[in-house]
């Protein structure tokens, strides 16, 4: 009965993940060209949207699962809350990198909009429609949440100092794009001579090879 909750939350990822590739103006993702790189921004912008679209209508497709209508109407509030959730992280994440220092706390605030958000709501969907109880579905959506918080931090680790043979995604890419990562945020709020490098570096227009590098 959860496989059209299930289905509808792996769509949304897929659309954010389409949408942020262009923002970000990443060209590979899992060792591959990412959409708008194979089709251009404008047919990937298309795609986005068209898989927003159709993660809403497999979601309706709990009607077929014999649930309560009011059961599949909080699903379908809850879910676009959710998309909600996510587009006001990726627009804090945006709007970050053109910030010189970013405190840990908004940190916290940006990944739990940007990544912890559509965990937290996979877990809380299928209680949900397993018909737990409400303070069960806080529970589960409390869980899904730290999840997601920890899923992002690891992630920005590799996002710095990953493998891109293991990632699918170029060494050094949130460094040159001045991502306000967990490490770059600790690193920037700092009073060291290497937090105050750091800030240097940030504020030069470009960051080349030999900067990445060394803020590396």
């Amino acid at each position: 009965p959860a496989l059209p909750a299930a289905a509808a939350i792996e769509l949304l990822h897929e659309f954010s993940l389409i949408h942020d590739d262009i923002e970000d103006g990443d060209r590979e993702r899992r060792h591959r060209p990412t959409v708008w790189v194979h089709w251009g921004k404008a047919q990937a912008i298309n795609a986005g949207d068209g898989l927003f679209a159709l993660s809403q209508l497999v979601l309706l497709g709990l009607r077929e699962q014999d649930l309560p209508a009011d059961l599949i109407l909080k699903a379908q509030v809850r879910f676009n809350e959710t998309a909600v959730r996510l587009c006001q992280g990726q627009f804090l994440d945006i709007s970050f990198e053109r910030r010189r220092v970013v405190r840990p706390d908004e940190y916290l605030a940006m990944i739990s909009g940007k990544t912890a958000a559509l965990l937290g709501c996979a877990a809380e969907l299928g209680g949900l429609v397993a018909g737990a109880a409400d303070d069960d579905l806080t529970g589960l959506q409390t869980f899904g949440a730290a999840l997601g918080v920890a899923f992002q931090m690891q992630d920005d680790l590799l996002g710095i100092w990953g493998d891109p043979a293991r990632t699918g995604k170029p060494a050094g890419n949130d460094i040159r794009k001045r991502k306000k990562s967990l490490p770059v945020t600790i690193a920037l709020a700092g009073e060291s001579p290497e937090s105050a490098a750091l800030r240097d570096l940030y504020t030069q227009r470009t960051l080349d090879d030999r900067a990445v590098a060394e803020a590396l």
